[in-house]
């Protein structure tokens, strides 16, 4: 009953993670619009005397009012003002009612939540208290509180899921709309919207365990280190840091991460200005989601570069799928076995042979949000398959006392988006070269003792 009551009660992120957003919409800016002079106008008026000579009659007298006539287009113009300024009202009542209809919906599931959430409780105190032998008792007092959580689960939460962003937008002080936002931006891999969101609760004080360990975590996946380091300390010194989360490993990582990082920026600039038969080749995938652009580091990784522009060629990973999809982490794909009807297969397939690692030369790349890496079984053994990192990675980085080390053999450059949203069994529906360098590329490989393929 214990473990029951704190999954259910300790946080709203838990579900979060597992359910879609809303959109935010588009807003358009405004355009001033400047008034100038007609040509031949005066900047200068006549002295009044003169004026006063010119407005009146030959007898003396000041001249009678012309009668101004209104043309046809100016009533129509007035018309049309007039209408557009009924329409704005309109557009601000129609507003100013669906606010109203949120803010009320919202209060009603909030209000549900809390009800949930002390009957919860209240159950809780009743089962500590009845009797050890009272077995039916107990297990009564079980049901009703599974009850309780398949309510919140299954009936509750969807709705808050849905209206939480209109919510947040409402109230940005609104902590279970905006916990609600941030888990699932965060879960989506969308980092920039969950650090922007985890901002704006901080800012009004909200600084939880949820919201300080997002934060930085999201920021150490936006290469912003020295942001991640300030948050997580934050939450250290609260006693906050979270272990689901990984927010003290993030945070062991991020003086480091800084070095690397501004060293990874370095070399980036060199391959941007390299021009000719040295810039780097890149490769296309087109997938069912849209269009992924990779660099390949052919100057780090020669032969794992070289492997892959020749599987590209052969059109290898054609209709193949993407097989493994780890929010927080990575998605994997590259296996000839995931473009068959049995997925217990998917993941052990390759090309028949294997390519040596590249993660033990000392010029060896780390991994950062998009890196571009290869998949293996152990130490020697890589063959097709690859993923892409959502974040950094420095478990998987050439460094001392890691034992799980991979080849970094290139990068998103266009189209993170696109992997951000990938969900499993996404095909590659065609991947092609879009520029190389004027070579041969011809990969030296092994045979693969564990050939499936």
């Amino acid at each position: 009953m214990k473990q029951l009551v704190t999954y259910c009660t300790a946080t709203l992120l838990t579900f979060a993670v597992l359910l879609p957003s809303q959109a935010d919409d588009p807003k358009s800016d405004g355009t001033k619009v400047q008034t100038t002079k007609s040509e031949g106008e005066e900047s200068e008026s006549k002295p009044s005397e003169s004026k006063d000579s010119e407005t009146k009659n030959s007898d003396g007298k000041q001249p009678e009012p012309e009668e101004k006539t209104t043309t046809d287009n100016e009533k129509s113009a007035d018309k049309s003002k007039a209408k557009t300024d009924n329409e704005k009202s309109d557009d601000k009542s129609k507003k100013s009612t669906q606010d109203n209809i949120v803010a009320e919906e919202w209060a009603n599931l909030t209000r549900r939540k809390d009800e949930i959430f002390q009957r919860l409780e209240d159950l809780k105190v009743e089962y500590d208290k009845t009797d050890l032998d009272d077995v039916d008792a107990r297990a009564a007092i079980r049901i009703r509180y599974l009850e309780s959580v398949g309510e919140f689960k299954q009936q509750l939460y969807p709705l808050m899921v849905k209206v939480a962003p209109q919510a947040f937008k409402l109230d940005p002080e609104d902590y279970d709309a905006g916990e609600i936002v941030l888990g699932d931006t965060y879960g989506k891999n969308q980092y920039q919207e969950a650090a922007k969101i985890a901002e704006q609760l901080i800012k009004v004080g909200q600084k939880t365990k949820i919201v300080l360990n997002v934060a930085g975590v999201a920021y150490f996946a936006l290469h912003e280190f020295e942001k991640s380091k300030e948050v997580l300390e934050i939450a250290k010194r609260l006693g906050k840091v979270d272990v689901k989360l990984k927010g003290a490993f993030y945070l062991k990582h991020t003086m480091d991460y800084a070095d690397y990082w501004k060293r990874e920026q370095e070399i980036r600039n060199r391959e941007a200005a390299a021009t000719g038969n040295a810039a780097l080749p890149r490769v296309v995938f087109e997938t069912s989601r849209g269009r992924i652009t990779f660099e390949l580091f052919e100057n780090e990784a020669p032969n794992t570069v070289a492997n892959f522009i020749r599987l590209v060629g052969y059109k290898f990973y054609n209709e193949t799928r993407f097989h493994r999809v780890v929010p927080g982490f990575m998605v994997q794909g590259g296996d000839p076995l995931s473009k068959d009807l049995n997925p217990s297969n998917d993941g052990t397939g390759g090309p028949g042979y294997v390519i040596d690692c590249e993660c033990y030369r000392p010029d060896a790349r780390f991994h950062f949000r998009g890196s571009l890496c290869m998949a293996h079984a152990g130490k020697h053994t890589g063959g097709s398959q690859f993923f892409i990192t959502y974040l950094p990675t420095p478990q998987l980085n050439p460094v001392d006392g890691n034992k799980n080390k991979h080849t970094v053999f290139g990068r998103v450059v266009e189209g993170m988006e696109i992997v951000d949203q990938l969900e499993k069994n996404d095909p590659i529906k065609k991947a092609y070269v879009l520029r190389k360098r004027n070579h041969v590329y011809r990969p030296v490989t092994k045979r693969d003792p564990r050939r499936r393929f």
